[in-house]
């Protein structure tokens, strides 16, 4: 009889070991690191003002930080132009984003007088062209491109 307690205790000890193995292969495998980045933009148009903002929000979805070193605009087949950089709000720096935070990239022109929608000046210009079709990409440090994927609509305030 106490032959077969010995083995309930063995098939017992190799159950709970097994159950233990399991359990840190699962807290093991969630930790892996995930980098990924939803970037959403704005056109803004400030008629009264004269001014033009694209609007730049960079959301860490993953869940380690990310450090995006180098931003801009595609240019053939996820190239990064940086040529918008000169119309930056703030200064040209590295950015630290930690998991789950989001950070803003702004850029703006002013044309000096205000203007109104459809205006031909304004629309055919440099900027305004720049700031309208842009689609913004951002490099991190390891080497990885997270391109903003679908354009969004034009914001348009009469009055501010």
């Amino acid at each position: 009889m106490c032959d077969m307690c010995d083995i309930w205790d063995a098939l017992s000890a190799l159950g709970t070991l097994a159950a233990v193995l399991v359990s840190l292969w699962l807290a093991r495998r969630d930790r892996k690191r995930v980098r990924k980045m939803a970037i959403y933009q704005q056109f803004i148009q400030y008629f009264d003002k004269g001014i033009i903002k694209l609007v730049i929000t960079l959301e860490n979805i993953g869940n380690t930080p990310i450090i995006i070193n180098e931003y801009g605009t595609i240019w053939n087949k996820n190239i990064l132009n940086n040529d918008i950089n000169k119309y930056l709000v703030n200064s040209y720096e590295p950015i630290l984003i930690n998991s789950n935070e989001s950070k803003i990239v702004e850029y703006q022109y002013c044309f000096g007088y205000s203007f109104k929608e459809g205006e031909p000046k304004v629309e055919n210009s440099e900027e305004f062209k720049l700031f309208s079709t842009a689609n913004f990409i951002a490099k991190d440090t390891h080497g990885n491109q997270y391109p903003r994927k679908k354009l969004m609509g034009k914001l348009h305030i009469l009055h501010s």
